[in-house]
């Protein structure tokens, strides 16, 4: 779908909203809009340091960015740029805002989320001739739903990853930190994408238990460790996600067994997969195997999180959740189990909700423990 397309539906939701005008200040927001990147593109900025909004009304569209930055894409997205000069930042975007809404607009929709506090009142005071309403919903319901082109870009993303993990096993060796093999999958994703969706997770034996676990520069890969991966690329600022295991030396029989009770978690979520059943019904598919054989108090987080442009967004599969995974969400399936003091199992693919069912995207292999000689 091309900008101009996400333009028009938000100018219908904010036509259903009853809203003149709409302030979007969300990074990634701007650029689903435009294709405008910003540097700090995950980060919501103070105002007095802005990397880009955008001002949409009915009829014009206008992109409020300093000098720092190449204002092209917006400009081919229809937008008019205004310049904002730091500093005074917050000063000359109240000024613009106010100028380009008086007489055009009464009630402003803008992103409660994507505003600091202090700049959200501090704009209220400069533009009091507004009645501000908070829209974070208007592009978070759009975002949910992943066109054919987004996609696609998710896909190759997801490709990306399955190599990282593929290169990771090859470059396992003993008396490695788990920084070193983490350094090893980042060097990958920063060659063959654009960095890292998310700081790579890397647990040998005991510290894969946490299941969001910053790689240690002392722990060392001893024999017989079990080793937990998870990594993730950004593709074209669409994100990657996986999680996988493997064991230095020989498996014993509890990892084994352990493994084989996530994995059929994981399937027996992958396969019971439905258009627009709800994510609790989905998290529950993973639950019901744990309690089936005795482990659900080792279960730790929820089944999935949504996947876009944002490492985690909506749809989510957690127990008191009831989004539906309509077709063209796309979102991860990760069941785990984590013991303190012996480690943890995680498997985690990426799946695209098609209209006939589930699309696993995630290719890299995962039928059983995968033991690297030593």
């Amino acid at each position: 779908m091309s900008q101009s397309a996400r333009i028009a539906r938000l100018r219908d939701a904010m036509k259903q909203r009853g809203l003149d005008g709409y302030l979007v200040t969300h990074p990634l927001n701007v650029y689903y809009l435009t294709s405008f990147r910003a540097t700090m593109w995950n980060v919501v900025q103070p105002l007095d340091d802005p990397e880009g909004s955008l001002l949409v009304e009915p009829q014009r569209l206008t992109f409020l960015c300093d000098g720092r930055y190449d204002p092209s894409p917006t400009r081919a997205a229809g937008a008019e740029h205004a310049e904002v000069k730091s500093p005074g930042g917050l000063r000359k975007i109240a000024e613009i805002v106010a100028d380009r809404t008086k007489n055009r607009v009464r009630r402003l929709g803008f992103e409660a989320g994507a505003l600091l506090h202090a700049d959200a009142l501090a704009l209220m005071e400069a533009v009091p001739h507004v009645e501000w309403i908070r829209a974070d919903e208007l592009l978070t319901e759009m975002r949910i739903r992943k066109d054919a082109e987004e996609q696609k870009l998710l896909e190759q993303a997801a490709a990306i990853t399955d190599g990282a993990y593929a290169h990771a096993l090859k470059n396992m060796t003993l008396g490695m930190s788990e920084h070193d093999l983490a350094d090893v999958i980042n060097s990958y994703l920063r060659k063959h994408s654009e960095g890292t969706s998310f700081n790579t997770i890397v647990g040998f034996g005991a510290t894969a238990a946490a299941p969001h676990y910053e790689p240690s520069y002392d722990r060392k890969l001893e024999k017989g460790h079990l080793v937990l991966m998870d990594c993730g690329s950004v593709f074209k600022g669409y994100m990657g996600d996986m999680t996988r295991m493997a064991v230095m030396g020989k498996a014993t029989d509890k990892m084994k067994k352990m493994y084989a009770i996530v994995l059929e978690a994981q399937k027996a979520v992958l396969n019971g997969l439905r258009p627009d059943m709800r994510g609790h019904d989905a998290d529950k598919l993973a639950r019901d195997v744990f309690e089936k054989h005795g482990v659900l108090d080792k279960y730790l987080h929820g089944t999935g999180h949504g996947i876009g442009l944002a490492i985690h967004e909506p749809p989510r599969l957690k127990q008191t959740f009831e989004n539906p995974l309509s077709p063209g969400t796309v979102f991860s399936v990760e069941p785990g189990l984590y013991e303190e003091g012996w480690g943890g199992i995680r498997i985690e693919d990426i799946v695209i909700m098609q209209e006939s069912g589930p699309k696993n995207i995630t290719r890299s292999p995962k039928d059983e423990l995968i033991e690297v000689a030593c």
